[in-house]
């Protein structure tokens, strides 16, 4: 486990905590007012959480996959993540106020959102 009081950057990690987070590959557990993974496989929990790529768990006031739902090239392309927030933004499946996934039904959709076809 990492602890940083300001500023933590790492490769990888299974469970860290900071005030701003930046984590390549997070497994298990990231905490920060700002969490940031490039590839989130577990849970990610910030007042903005924002992920590269998403299959766990987004938690936040504002949650982003920054792929928007682009799965070209992705080895599991079917396997989604959850947010979990008021603004959620991204391909994975989405609970919150207002949702934005480019492949849902409609894209901006309140209470839920989830891709609905298309490469996802």
């Amino acid at each position: 486990m990492s602890v940083g009081a300001l500023c933590l950057r790492q490769n990888s990690a299974l469970a860290s905590v900071a005030l701003e987070n930046s984590v390549a590959n997070n497994y298990l557990a990231q905490a920060g007012f700002i969490a940031v993974s490039g590839f989130n496989y577990a849970i990610e929990v910030g007042f903005l959480s924002l992920a590269g790529r998403n299959i766990g768990i987004s938690a936040g006031v504002f949650n982003v996959e920054s792929n928007l739902g682009y799965r070209g090239g992705d080895p599991n392309p079917w396997l989604p993540g959850l947010q979990v927030g008021l603004v959620n933004a991204g391909g994975g499946i989405q609970i919150g106020l207002l949702n934005y996934n480019p492949q849902g039904f409609l894209p901006w959709f309140p209470i839920i959102n989830f891709p609905c076809g298309g490469d996802w």
